[in-house]
């Protein structure tokens, strides 16, 4: 009778795979070009006047087919259901993933803003449509890929849509970026845009693999998922031509994974093979071994750390890229009501006060903190201080905005303009690149971390981290971070691309502490507790099983490649968001891990 139920559900079960082979092989390829707007968000004085346009490449119409596929796989699920009569028979631990999705749905809902929470606001594009669809892809993954024949097929169709990610990383990693070539520009710019298509420069970083994947770290997220795989069955296979397809792969995939220079992936792959190496030695009795691996690990890594300082700052919490912030530059501005104060980053100060004639002429007072006059000449309108501590060519001379009857002094410091005005109640403000008057903001940061950390992670973290207790019960709500984060700092924005340009941070370079700020403390709590119990459980099982026996062979080295590549996945996200390029791969390959464990489990019952 056993039997014949495992036929009956194996030839029912035939192409139900075929969603999640869409999830992971598919999703990652969809690029077409999608301008829009929001003017929901051009009330907000930091944000582009509603008259500019956004243009998008790589997320947006992925964004969408992720919510068709989720309601294609919700019908299948349904359908299937009512066909077998039963509810399937569910891991114990999607309760925490369905308790998850709830809160996300439960803060969308509340969070001030529920057309933008579930419409989208701006750039990345996970609405919760599309979050929602992680936890259904997840699921059904785990539900559908219940036989090793289902496995295979899903993991050969991965395979070659991975093999094509790499020749596209490849051609990009040597200069030959097809994202540059006309043809390829015309296959992803839409009729009415075709104007554009030959103006249009999608990647300005040379040669750097990105793939179709938006940005270098997705790659590496891509790749952190697909390489244990290849490494593993480079290894264990016992079948010669898939040993040497996926050692060439293998190969590949590190080339790219080096020019696509994300440090992030090389660390996070480091960790989860050392991890599971470690934990495979322990539980099999080869304690001293375990501790030499370790030790020797050990060992290298804070060798490596000591002797490359370029890596040192950009990993160390309490390390400062020296090069990145040169002395004297500015690290606040006060707009006040008598006076305006550039803050240096040596502990020097410049204070200045000014007024205008009808005719826009300018006249100015320069101070250093201690009161002491700065000596300035005044030639044609504009002054230049003799000393103005580390910049002595400083110069500050007026100008007129677009808005009629308003004149600014553009104080030129640290190769940067940085106007003000007093010109509307005789106060000071900052003339923003939307040409906003606002009173500079009192940036709120824990200091936590070195605003270099993690080339620059850590500002943004120190930011986040007083926002949390906001967020104790309900989120700010998905894709809604660029609203809930303080987006007027405009001194960092200002040295990173220019007082004329526009920078957001939609997203905090951390997929935990955007969890807790976008969908509340308890969706940060269960997805914490979900990747907790599968990483234990796996551990033991992949720890445990024999690799050797022939019944399990294929089931236990796939398992511990998806095992090691989910666990790469998600130390990455430490320092990386959730993307709608490389997040669909994760939870489709996590569902699939989760469903060989439960596989591998009739054969090894007790773990």
């Amino acid at each position: 009778m056993h039997g014949i139920h495992v036929q009956k559900i194996k030839a029912f079960n035939n192409g139900y795979w075929i969603p999640t082979a869409i999830a992971v092989g598919i999703i990652p390829f969809i690029t077409r070009l999608y301008c829009y707007t929001n003017d929901s968000l051009a009330e907000y004085p930091w944000f582009m006047p509603s008259s500019y346009s956004a243009a998008d490449v790589f997320l947006a119409y992925k964004s969408f087919a992720l919510q068709i596929l989720m309601a294609v796989m919700v019908i299948i699920a349904a359908v299937r259901t009512i066909r077998i009569k039963k509810i399937p028979a569910f891991d114990r631990s999607f309760l925490l993933l369905i308790i998850y999705l709830f809160w996300v749905i439960l803060s969308g809902a509340f969070s001030g803003y529920p057309l933008l929470a579930f419409g989208g606001s701006f750039d990345r594009f996970e609405p919760v449509g599309v979050v929602a669809s992680y936890v259904i892809i997840c699921i059904c993954s785990y539900l559908n890929i219940d036989s090793e024949d289902d496995l295979k097929t899903v993991m050969y169709f991965s395979a070659v849509c991975y093999a094509l990610m790499m020749l596209i990383g490849v051609m990009q990693g040597v200069g030959a970026d097809p994202f540059n070539t006309e043809f390829v520009k015309r296959l992803i710019v839409p009729s009415k845009y075709t104007e554009m298509a030959s103006q249009m420069s999608v990647q300005r970083y040379g040669a750097i693999a990105y793939g179709t994947l938006y940005n270098e770290n997705y790659m590496g997220m891509y790749i952190s998922v697909f390489l244990p795989v290849c490494a593993v069955m480079t290894t264990l296979s016992i079948k010669k031509p898939l040993r040497i397809t996926a050692g060439i792969l293998s190969v590949i995939s590190l080339f790219v994974l080096k020019k696509s220079a994300s440090l992030s992936g090389w660390l996070a792959l480091s960790i989860s093979v050392f991890l599971v190496l470690t934990i495979r030695l322990i539980i099999s009795g080869k304690k001293k071994t375990a501790v030499a691996v370790i030790g020797g690990i050990c060992l290298i890594a804070v060798l490596f750390l000591l002797l490359v300082p370029s890596v040192r700052n950009k990993v160390l919490p309490g390390s400062e890229d020296t090069d990145r912030i040169p002395a004297g530059r500015i690290v606040n501005i006060e707009t006040a009501d008598d006076e305006v104060v550039f803050f240096f980053h040596s502990g020097n100060e410049l204070h200045s006060s000014f007024d205008f004639t009808d005719e826009g002429e300018i006249t100015a007072k320069f101070w250093d903190k201690d009161g002491n006059t700065l000596a300035a000449d005044h030639e044609d309108g504009v002054y230049r201080l003799k000393e103005c501590f580390e910049y002595a060519d400083a110069a500050v001379k007026a100008q007129p905005t677009q808005m009629q009857g308003i004149y600014i002094a553009s104080f030129a410091i640290d190769d940067h303009q940085w106007p003000i005005t007093n010109c509307t109640d005789g106060t000071y403000y900052y003339v923003n690149s939307g040409l906003n008057l606002v009173k500079f903001p009192q940036i709120v940061s824990a200091g936590v971390f070195s605003d270099t950390f993690m080339t620059g992670r850590g500002a943004i973290w120190n930011r986040c981290i007083p926002l949390l207790k906001k967020h104790l019960l309900i989120g700010s709500g998905s894709n809604l971070f660029i609203i809930d984060y303080q987006q007027d700092d405009y001194v960092r924005k200002t040295y990173s691309v220019g007082w004329g340009g526009f920078e957001y941070d939609v997203k905090p370079h951390n997929y935990y502490l955007c969890t807790w700020m976008e969908n509340g403390l308890p969706a940060f709590i269960c997805i914490i507790a979900f990747f907790l119990h599968y990483i234990v459980n796996s551990a033991r099982l992949y720890g445990s099983i024999d690799y050797k026996d022939e019944k399990t062979m294929y089931l236990s080295r796939v398992g511990l490649g998806l095992y090691t590549g989910c666990l790469a996945y998600m130390i990455m996200a430490l320092a990386n968001d959730s993307n709608v390029c490389t997040a669909p791969v994760f939870w489709a390959a996590l569902g699939i891990s989760m469903s060989v464990s439960k596989m591998l489990r009739h054969f090894y019952p007790k773990y």
